[in-house]
């Protein structure tokens, strides 16, 4: 599986440069301004990355907090009704 996976990637990436190549000399598309897209991508990727990171400790720890207050016995008042 391994295998197929870099293969995966070796092939996403020699597109992706075939692209660009074709950008710049067929359809003279200045390379400063795929600089520019790349790292505006680039930002993005790590951007939704940032919120995917944070969502997540949002649920873990709304998680820890319920099974922490699910464990807590309950008081003297709850338990006389």
């Amino acid at each position: 599986m391994k295998n197929r996976n870099r293969r995966t990637v070796f092939l996403g990436l020699c597109a992706t440069l075939t692209f660009v190549w074709a950008a710049i000399y067929q359809f003279d598309v200045p390379a400063q301004e795929l600089a520019w897209l790349l790292a505006y991508c680039v930002a993005g990727v790590l951007l939704i990355a940032l919120l995917a990171a944070l969502g997540v400790g949002l649920v873990l720890a709304s998680r820890y907090l319920w099974r922490r207050i699910s464990r807590e016995p309950q008081s003297d008042s709850a338990s006389a009704e």
